[in-house]
Order: structure tokens, then sequence, then C-alpha cells
């Protein structure tokens, strides 16, 4: 159910981004009116009711709903269109601001039914790269993390208590990204069959500044080739850390392969010589 519901949400945002390129650009809006500028526009253009709140370089929005899904487990319809609204908004105050944040991050709960959230992270550089077409819309997609969970603490929270605002960084960040890209290379319709993925953790040591990254993924069946996790996972960590974000506060990288026991540990200068070819 939670998959079906991001491919939606995914499909919905890649509409918005196509359409939002007709926009003014021109810096309207200023930062330290940020969140009253979100708040309005989504109340007076859609009449929907949002929380915004900034913590240093990320923007915070949150939108309670009494349901998320209808009663096939499906993303409701008109939540869906809310959604998108939403995140016009956001994008379009985002994109036409005198000091643009680094990061956003917006939040669905549902607040009746079942208590879940639907997260959204992005950062700007981003979305403005994909508005200049410097990057591909699937790479964009690429570079923004969705996620969808189960969260009781949502029930009843109107205003997002339940959810702990604070400064995204860009080493955290990459390190979402690069946990969701090997758990979507190693679940897609190419090698979900050959593949069971049973952890997938990614994160960033501020204080001796490692990335360490922990994966269980097993072969369910035997069809060569098939792709190595270590690999892959090297692959993937190297794309991020050294060419994508070009990580400054990073100095080496650490993977775990629990299922067959190996420890790879590489120096960024390492990482960035590595060739797979």
């Amino acid at each position: 159910m939670a998959r079906r519901n991001l491919i939606k949400i995914a499909f919905l945002l890649s509409l918005l981004i196509l359409f939002s390129s007709c926009l003014d650009i021109e810096p309207t809006y200023q930062r330290k009116n940020i969140e009253t500028a979100i708040k309005n526009l989504c109340k007076e253009e859609y009449n929907l009711k949002v929380e915004v709140k900034e913590a240093e370089d990320t923007i915070w929005i949150y939108a309670p709903f009494n349901n998320l899904t209808d009663g096939k487990g499906e993303l409701d319809k008109k939540v869906t269109e809310e959604i998108g609204d939403i995140i016009l908004s956001l994008q379009r105050v985002i994109l036409s601001i005198d000091k643009p944040p680094k990061f956003y991050i917006f939040v669905a709960s549902d607040i009746k039914n079942t208590g879940a959230d639907l997260i959204l992270i992005g950062f700007v550089p981003d979305l403005v790269k994909f508005q200049l077409r410097f990057i591909s819309r699937d790479e964009f997609f690429k570079r923004r993390y969705l996620n969808f969970r189960i969260n009781p603490q949502a029930l009843g929270d109107e205003k997002g208590y339940h959810i702990k605002k604070f400064n995204l960084d860009l080493e955290d960040f990459t390190a979402l990204i690069i946990g969701q890209q090997i758990r979507k290379f190693f679940t897609s319709a190419e090698y979900k069959e050959y593949f069971e993925v049973k952890k997938v953790e990614a994160g960033f040591n501020p204080q001796n500044k490692d990335l360490t990254i922990i994966i269980d993924i097993k072969k369910k069946k035997h069809k060569p080739p098939l792709p190595n996790p270590l690999e892959e996972t090297l692959k993937i960590a190297q794309y991020y850390t050294c060419k994508v974000y070009e990580l400054k506060n990073f100095s080496s990288l650490r993977i775990e392969d629990l299922d067959s026991g190996k420890i790879k540990i590489l120096s960024k200068k390492a990482l960035q010589e590595l060739s797979f070819d």
C-alpha cells in the first residue's frame, strides 16, 4: 500500500514540476517572511491550512489530513490533489525568494484514521538545477527522499507537534538518498525476484566525518550475472558523495555487508579514485 502511495505522489509531483517552469522566478518573497508566505499562499489560493516552521536552512511544512488513504488502501484522490497544491505553493515561494533555504521537508499526516506520515525531503539546489534543465527529471527524482511510515503519534496532531523540526545538513541528506537508492536498486522490477532486502542503513558521523552503510541483502535465486550487493553499494555511495554532492565534511566510507560478513573501509581519496569499468 505504502509503495503504491509513493508512486502516485511521485507521478503527481512530476507533473507539477513540468508546469512549474512557467512560474515567475523573480524574487517576490523575502526570506524573513517565508513561513507566512507559504501559509498564505496555501490558504488564499487553495483554502488549505498548513503549519510552516523554519529551522535555520531547512523549511518544514506540515499538513494534517483526516485520512491519507481510501477504503482500498490507496492514496485518496482528493488528498493527492491537495498535497500537490501544497507542494506547488512551496516551490513557488522557494523559486521566488531572495535567499532560498537549502532544504525543504514536507510532512503529510493521517491524524484520524491509522496515524501515518508521508515525508518528502528535497535539496533546493537540485530543484533549481532541474528548472534550468541541468539535470533530467529522472535524475531529479532520484535526488529526493520520499518515505511513508505508520506513526501512531500522528493521531490527533493538527499542529505537527509529533514531528521534530531540525536543520538538515548535506551529509545527512546524502546518507538518506544513498540508503533509498540502494533499496530501490535491489527491489526494482529487474531484481526483486532475485534479492531479499532485509536491511539497509546509512548514516553520517559528524565527529569523525565517516559515512557508515550497513546492508543485509540476500540472494533468493541465482541467475548470472547478478549484481554484487557490496559492489553496487560502493558505486551508489561513490556517485552521491564524490560526484553529485561532492561532500566536503567527509573523510571515509565504511560498508558492513551482513550477508557476506565482509567489511569495506575506504578513505575519501580512495573512494574517489575507485573505478568500476
